[in-house]
């Protein structure tokens, strides 16, 4: 939604997204240097998801040919986080933007070392009841039906079907929070409700606006409600609605439900959602939590066959440091 937000604006261009960060490129890894044979290969992989999506991010020969102009001058090795200031310059002369905002979810987990990395950088990360967050993984790979999404392809439906695993999303939700909790100091990183922009758009996306220093303009929130995996495709929609905030109450489990009050206690208390506290004792929680514990090896083989490389991505986000500490007080 976000990204659709910003879109509308007349200063600010918006990109598919990308996965620079932490898969085709890995902060830390060779001191961040892509050497000249990887070099070519990775921009020309950026321009792919640029113009066609990471659906479709094969690589043609004018993507290859864009990513020889813009390497021209550059050395033979160059440091990971240079080409992508180098390809965010492009996109913003070549739209004549302002700004330019890239919306790969998975950013948040390299929310610091961007920050540090690209001194005018800024993030916003939208924040949302982690049980809506992880009812809508658990639908979204009904997309091509419910959304007339055609272009996901079939691959990705089986594979987001086999991904999804309640415990696998508790533990990217809950390090996606703590990630954005360690630069909630700096002036650089804005935090959104989903449901206090629902609830009061014009006021957060002014807030967005001053935020990213840019006019506010109403146009922003004439966005078309087309994307949540919550709700059937409706292209007549206009605006910022309300109706997928307690869709999730339809969609999980009660032992999803108790599985993630329980194990998101501290931080749905302090982000101010009110539990609906299953019992255990429930012979309907009961059951549905051993089914989700039963079906947890399942998944992670099922999900390390269908496509290791994201598994390992997904694992080594989880693993980054900091995973265990403790939620902040407000």
């Amino acid at each position: 939604m976000l990204n659709r937000i910003l879109g509308q604006h007349p200063s600010v261009a918006v990109m598919k997204e990308l996965h620079y960060f932490g898969d085709l490129f890995k902060f830390g890894k060779n001191q961040g240097v892509i050497n000249d044979s990887e070099l070519i290969k990775i921009t020309a992989k950026i321009f792919a998801r640029y113009r066609r999506g990471l659906w479709n991010d094969f690589v043609q020969n004018t993507d290859i040919e864009s990513a020889g102009t813009l390497l021209v001058n550059a050395h033979k090795t160059i440091e990971g986080t240079e080409l992508f200031h180098r390809f965010i310059e492009y996109v913003a002369d070549e739209t004549g933007s302002y700004l330019v905002a890239e919306q790969t979810p998975r950013n948040i987990y390299y929310a610091a070392d961007i920050l540090d990395a690209y001194p005018n950088a800024r993030i916003v990360h939208i924040i949302r009841d982690p049980r809506a967050v992880i009812a809508s993984q658990k639908k979204r790979w009904t997309r091509r039906k419910t959304l007339n999404a055609k272009n996901i392809p079939i691959r990705e439906m089986i594979r987001e079907k086999i991904s999804y695993h309640p415990y696998t999303m508790i533990l990217l939700w809950k390090k996606a929070f703590v990630k954005g909790q360690d630069i909630q100091g700096s002036d650089r990183y804005l935090r959104i409700k989903f449901e206090e922009l629902v609830e009061y758009p014009i006021q957060v996306v002014r807030q967005l606006c001053d935020f990213l220093e840019i006019p506010f303009d109403k146009k922003m929130l004439a966005i078309q409600q087309v994307d949540s995996s919550l709700r059937v495709a409706d292209n007549t929609s206009v605006g910022i609605q309300k109706s997928a905030v307690d869709a999730w109450k339809k969609v999980l489990s009660s032992g999803e439900t108790f599985l993630i009050e329980k194990e998101l206690s501290l931080e749905i208390k302090q982000l101010g959602y009110k539990k609906q506290s299953l019992p255990l004792s429930s012979s309907r929680v009961f059951f549905s939590l051993l089914l989700i514990f039963l079906s947890f090896p399942t998944h992670l083989l099922a999900s390390l066959v269908i496509n290791p490389h994201r598994f390992f991505i997904q694992l080594t986000a989880v693993l980054i440091p900091g995973f265990k500490k403790s939620v902040r007080p407000t």
